[in-house]
């Protein structure tokens, strides 16, 4: 963790959301890091006599929109992409990308290419948006970190939040960033 700071009591497991294998974090100019999931997400997904998610969902048309989630006692957006391929009946991976400090959503999706590589494996992902264009991370960056923003709870909301309307597969869920962003997913992990 670049931030120099243990992780908050707050910030372990994200109610096992993402508490999985944590990749490497780069450095302050780098890709940064991503974090897989090993917890549960939401109630939307049950296990099947397999052990496999099975859902039971309406379908969410494919495509991209915003995400509203409410956390804190904020509304927080992400922008999300549905692939054209998604089935509600079959639970895929989730994989939230982090944009760095000063940064959108909107730009790190453009940066990462991730939409194209959701397209072609059929993947959910999110990019979800700081207030202020940064994020918690620990002693980095900007509004985020001296605010200290409650982003650990957020990414945990926004996973149950995606999870109750989509058929996530809670053992793929996945983080990755840039700078400030693979700084939280640093954390996140």
């Amino acid at each position: 963790d670049e931030s120099g700071s243990d992780p908050s009591p707050q910030d372990a497991g994200l109610d096992g959301a993402a508490g999985g294998q944590a990749g490497a974090s780069g450095g302050a100019g780098s890709a940064g890091s991503a974090a897989g999931s090993g917890g549960s997400a939401g109630g939307a997904v049950d296990a099947g006599p397999d052990g496999a998610p099975t859902c039971a969902l309406a379908a969410k048309p494919p495509g991209t929109s915003t995400f509203e989630v409410t956390s804190s006692g904020v509304q927080r957006t992400a922008r999300l992409v549905i692939p054209q391929s998604y089935d509600a009946t079959q639970s895929v991976p989730l994989v939230l990308v982090f944009h760095g400090y000063t940064q959108t959503a909107e730009a790190i999706e453009n940066i990462s290419e991730m939409t194209p590589l959701a397209e072609q494996h059929g993947f959910v992902v999110a990019y979800p948006q700081g207030p202020g264009n940064s994020w918690n991370a620990g002693k980095c960056c900007g509004s985020g970190s001296s605010q200290q923003r409650p982003d650990i709870q957020f990414v945990s909301d926004l996973i149950d939040a995606l999870s109750s309307e989509l058929c996530i597969d809670p053992k793929r869920i996945y983080a990755a960033g840039f700078s400030n962003g693979g700084m939280l997913s640093n954390r996140i992990g």
